[in-house]
Order: structure tokens, then sequence, then C-alpha cells
């Protein structure tokens, strides 16, 4: 996407890891990031007729910035200090969206201005709904190289839609704040989400995904409002991340039932580390895991009021295989319960082998702080929970963790392991 003047150095990631410690598809993301940088434009939407008075829809001028940006190849695209209402819109290619501090977007309330598209394809249908969806806020499909930054917000106002939903107004599955789909390369930071019809922060189907310095606020009374949900994603990095919300802090998916099993893709190589979660259902893994995930870590954060703390779901009819996932250094302070590995997600009687979830490999390493409950494991009958690790936990808890089906080993747990 295309514009006029240089990228400000703020927008090229100055604070992550060093490129010897990433994947070289990571490192190669980080120096096409430097790359657009010498070359890009700038536009700002106000230049193309937004009023920025949060109470004119600036929908059309915002399209015709993206436009000009899709036109240049490379770009920045401004939204300086204002409120821009606006209805949902698509970005493009090589872009940098700066939203400034002081500046907010603002998600149309008027739901004819939120067009109904196709479901995922590992979904087969809405999330809530059968038949198509509600798109997002801000959208993209086959886009590559996306930047999202700037110090702003993006706000949903999605009080509309949870009202909508309670009082059974609505027959589709509502839209997502962001969800940027099939990209290679996406990067977000310095942002505040809140308020979202639907999940806030959807990459569906990314790969090289890097997001830190996110702020989501979401009141916990706000239904589904999921704060990150990595979908069928490969190479992620988020860090130094805040996210209260109404359901899963973080959730890592990979489609649902025959559907995700026959799109059969992945979320692996992800890491999660340092990371604040407030109310919010936990930091997740499922329950929709039809196509896998593996190889994850989620290290070095905090969990305060939250149900959950470490939470790996699933249920009869999933299949899929969970493994090679590793929970390290986890505080938690006034969490519901520490443990929760549940294979009884979903209420159904036992499927055949191919609609049967696996869980292999999940470790629990240094866990400790206050828990309303230590929880445990509750696997299947039919498919055992088969090497759990629960080593160095100290809980300040009532009671003793659970085992159901489960099978592995433990080490320095306090209150005593099941394992």
């Amino acid at each position: 996407i295309k514009g006029s003047s240089q990228i400000q150095s703020r927008d090229v990631p100055q604070d992550h890891v060093t490129p010897g410690s990433l994947d070289p598809a990571m490192f190669l993301f980080y120096v096409l990031l430097h790359v657009a940088a010498i070359s890009a434009q700038t536009y700002n939407v106000m230049d193309f007729g937004a009023k920025g008075d949060g109470t004119t829809k600036d929908t059309a001028a915002i399209v015709k910035a993206v436009q000009a940006c899709e036109l240049s190849g490379h770009c920045s695209l401004v939204f300086p200090p204002g409120r821009y209402l606006t209805a949902p819109f698509n970005l493009t290619s090589n872009v940098n969206m700066i939203i400034e501090k002081g500046a907010t977007i603002l998600g149309s309330t008027d739901r004819s201005d939120w067009p109904i598209i196709p479901p995922l394809p590992s979904y087969c249908q809405g999330r809530e709904f059968p038949g198509p969806r509600y798109t997002s806020l801000i959208h993209g499909e086959h886009i590559d190289n996306v930047t999202i930054t700037g110090g702003g917000a993006i706000d949903g106002q999605g009080h509309v839609w949870w009202d909508w939903l309670h009082n059974k107004q609505i027959n589709n599955t509502r839209g997502r704040l962001v969800e940027i789909m099939y990209c290679n390369g996406l990067y977000i930071n310095d942002i505040t989400l809140r308020n979202p019809p639907f999940w806030t922060l959807h990459p569906y189907d990314c790969e090289n995904v890097i997001i830190h310095h996110v702020t989501i606020d979401n009141p916990a009374d706000s239904p589904n409002t999921d704060g990150i949900d990595p979908d069928s994603c490969r190479n992620v990095h988020i860090y130094n991340c805040s996210i209260s919300a109404g359901d899963d802090n973080i959730a890592i998916k990979s489609g649902i039932d025959w559907c995700g099993r026959n799109y059969n893709k992945s979320s692996e190589n992800i890491l999660i580390e340092n990371c604040q979660f407030g109310s919010g259902h936990g930091i997740s893994i499922g329950s929709e895991m039809s196509g896998g995930v593996r190889n994850v870590t989620i290290r070095n954060s905090h969990a305060k009021g939250t149900q959950r703390g470490c939470r790996v779901k699933t249920g009869r009819g999933r299949g899929g295989i969970v493994q090679d996932i590793t929970f390290e250094n986890i505080t938690f302070d006034d969490v519901g319960m520490a443990v929760n590995v549940d294979m009884f997600y979903t209420d159904l009687p036992p499927t055949n082998a191919t609609g049967t979830p696996i869980f292999k490999n999940i470790n629990m390493i240094g866990l400790s702080g206050a828990t309303s409950s230590p929880g445990g494991y509750n696997c299947l009958p039919e498919s055992p929970c088969h090497n759990m690790i629960l080593e160095h936990v100290s809980l300040k808890t009532q009671g003793q963790f659970n085992c159901s089906y489960a099978q592995g080993t433990s080490t320095d747990v306090s209150p005593k392991s099941c394992l």
C-alpha cells in the first residue's frame, strides 16, 4: 500500500527480541519492514475528507485513502487525533495504519453498515448462528505486510451488538473488531482495542505474526469478547500485552469439528510471554482446535481475577491433536482455577476415532499464586491425556488437584499432585 513520506522510526519494531533468536521467516519479516520504511508514502485520512468529529461517517474518506495506498505500493495510512466513525473497511497489502495517540476509530452502530460475508472455511458456518456472518470492523484477506500501530484506539462500540444478541434481534454471528485473514507478515503494536461486537483480534490462517504492547479492555460481562485468537496461524509472537475480556483472554484455535479437520491447518510455533491478564476466562487453547495445535509456549505472565489460569479445552466431536504445549512461570492472583485441562467441553457421547481429540505432551511448570481451586485434568476414557507434566507448582488454594484418565509425572507440587 502506498503514500508520500517516510514512515517514522516508531513504526518499525525496536524492542523485540534480537534477530538471532528469531525463526528465519520472522527475521525476514523484520528486514521487509525496514525496507518498506525507506520507500513508503504517507496518506492522512483528513486529506481525503475525513472529519474525525465522532458523528460524521468517515467511511468514504477512509476507503479512498486505502485505495490510494493500494495504488502506491507501500504507505503509511495516518489517523491524526480525532474520533473517526466508520462502517467496516478493508485494508490492503504493505500498509502501516498509524492511529495516532488521541485518535479513535469508532465502529458504526447502524447494523446496515456491516456487510454479511461467508463463514470461515474451517468453521463452515457462523460461530453463533448457522450461515454467514457479519464482517469485522477492520478486515483484510489475502494481504501481506500489514502494520497497525500509533498509540491510538479502535472501539467497536459493541454495546449495541451485545444488546441485540441478548434481545434476540440478530440472526448472524457478530463481527470481530479486527480480523486479518491469509496474511504473511502481520505486525500490531502500541494500540488499544475495546468493545468489539464479538472477538477482538482474530488473525486467521496467517503466518509471521507479531503482536506486542497491545491493550485490550473489554467489560467482564461482555459476551464472547475474546482478547487475541490466533486461528490456524503459524510463527506467532505475542508479548507485553494487557488483556481483559468477557471470554478467553487468549484462545489459540484451529477450526471446529469436521470442518476444521477438513481444512487441516494447525496453529503452531507460537510464543506468548510477559503478558498481563485481567478479567476473562483464562489463557486458553481451544476449544476450537480440530486442525491441531502444537509447539506453543506461554511464559512469564501474570493472571489476576481470571476465571481460569492455564486452560486447554476440547470435547468429543472436535478431533484434532493438541501437543507439545508449555505453560511456564505463570503467576496467579485471585484466579478461579489454576490448571484446567478439560476434554469434556462439549456434552456429547463417544464418537469415532476421527472425531475423538488427543492431548499429549502438555507441561505446566513454575505455576504459583492464589487461586480458589488448583483444578486438574479431566480427560476422556477413550482418549486419555498422555505425558502430562506438572512441576514446581506452589499454590495458595483450597482442595487438591483432580485427575481423570490422565497419565504423566509431577515434581515439587503443592497442593499434592494427582499425576
